[in-house]
């Protein structure tokens, strides 16, 4: 269950804001819960007012119409498929694109793997309001091609 956004990243909160809300209203949010989120663009390519961000909550054990919470919330439904290699990042969030670009960097010096054309997914296991800021835990799948 996912809401879409589209804006510059320093605004993507309000969409946090907004899925926790509507998750706590329905009794599906916890502080176990994990959410996911999913940037679809690269800001220089296509300006930063148009960057397409979905965040969602996996939904593993609750039992809801999916009629109704799309009516009364505006939520979407998806499965997250493909061949992702992930590394798993602890720390402050503001540090993630660091993560990101070391990732790649060991990807590329120490793999032969070679990345698929399809958006990166990133799985929010410890956030606030629930743990501090600096102490956020996210795991990053970078999609790769098949290696059949």
């Amino acid at each position: 269950m996912y809401y879409r956004y589209v804006g510059p990243w320093e605004k993507s909160h309000k969409i946090w804001r907004k899925l926790i809300d509507s998750c706590l209203q329905i009794g599906v949010f916890h502080q176990h819960s994990e959410l996911f989120g999913i940037w679809y663009d690269d800001p220089m390519l296509v300006g930063k007012e148009n960057q397409r961000y979905d965040l969602g909550i996996f939904l593993t054990e609750a039992k809801f119409d999916k009629n109704l919470l799309r009516e009364k919330f505006g939520f979407q439904f998806t499965n997250l498929n493909g061949n992702y290699i992930s590394y798993s990042y602890s720390g402050d969030f503001s540090n993630l694109e660091i993560a990101y670009l070391e990732f790649y960097k060991w990807l590329a010096e120490n793999t032969k793997l070679k990345i698929a054309n399809k958006p990166c997914i990133e799985i929010y296991k410890k956030f606030p309001p629930f743990y501090s800021q600096k102490d956020s835990e996210v795991d990053i799948l970078i999609p790769i091609q098949s290696q059949d």
